[in-house]
């Protein structure tokens, strides 16, 4: 991820000429708002490209995952206490948790990613 000088926005017009066709999304990390104000401005900005699963799973609702590992924990967390997956071995049940995770394998979408934050 490219952190972008906030007053040049050449790195952003690059990334945005270099993937004309991506759609942007827009990440608030956990320093970006204190809770004082509705609005509030953020120092640090960066660009990149990234991933997003697009789809809301049973699994987790409210969030939008941008990382693989991220979203197989939490499937696994979801799962493990299940009848079907609690009795299985270590190696069953971490294969259990890639096969569900591969049926969103096609839902998860290139983007270009500006996180911003304090």
């Amino acid at each position: 991820m490219q952190r972008v000088d906030l007053f040049s926005n050449e790195k952003f017009r690059k990334i945005l000429n270099e993937h004309p066709d991506l759609p942007i999304v827009f990440l608030a990390n956990e320093d970006a708002n204190i809770g004082d104000y509705s609005l509030m401005y953020c120092g640090s900005v960066q660009v990149g490209i990234g991933e997003i699963l697009n789809e809301v799973t049973p699994y987790d609702k409210d969030t939008t995952f941008t990382d693989h590992d991220d979203f197989e924990e939490t499937i696994a967390d979801a799962i493990c206490n299940e009848d079907e997956y609690k009795d299985m071995s270590e190696s069953e049940f971490d294969e259990a948790v890639k096969n569900i995770a591969s049926q969103y394998d096609d839902k998860w979408v290139e983007v270009i990613e500006v996180v911003v934050g304090n």
